[in-house]
């Protein structure tokens, strides 16, 4: 049986590190099955506080030495005592960082976004 690849990936963003004197956010963008680009603000997992997770797309991430992302999780309009939960879920995972997708978009249309952003999309994120 031949293995499927997943058609999901991310993909880096460069830095804008030192325009102005500013420093970089930290970004990256991740390519959906639907071949949609979702542009993301990387977190490290303790520093996303559980009441932003509404109208947001997260997705836990491990990054190796590679410097490769190895999706653990994908969540969608958490309430706070969700967010806690998974967030947690996510840390005992290993991830090491979080990469949030902000949107005003729906209910509706953020199910849809994490449906795009799921590998093996089954109707569970």
């Amino acid at each position: 049986m031949l293995a499927v690849q997943d058609p999901t990936r991310e993909e880096r963003m460069l830095s804008a590190a030192g325009l102005r004197g500013s420093p970089a956010i930290p970004m990256t963008a991740w390519r959906g099955i639907s071949g949609r680009r979702y542009v993301a603000r990387i977190h490290r997992p303790h520093d996303l506080e559980p009441s932003e997770a509404t109208r947001i797309v997260v997705l836990g991430i491990v990054r190796d030495e590679g410097g490769n992302a190895h999706r653990r999780g994908v969540a969608h309009g958490l309430d706070l005592a969700g967010a806690e939960a998974w967030l947690l879920r996510m840390r005992h995972a290993g991830c090491n960082e979080v990469h949030v997708h902000r949107t005003t978009a729906d209910a509706a249309e953020c199910r849809a976004i994490a449906r795009d952003l799921t590998p093996t999309s089954k109707g569970s994120v």
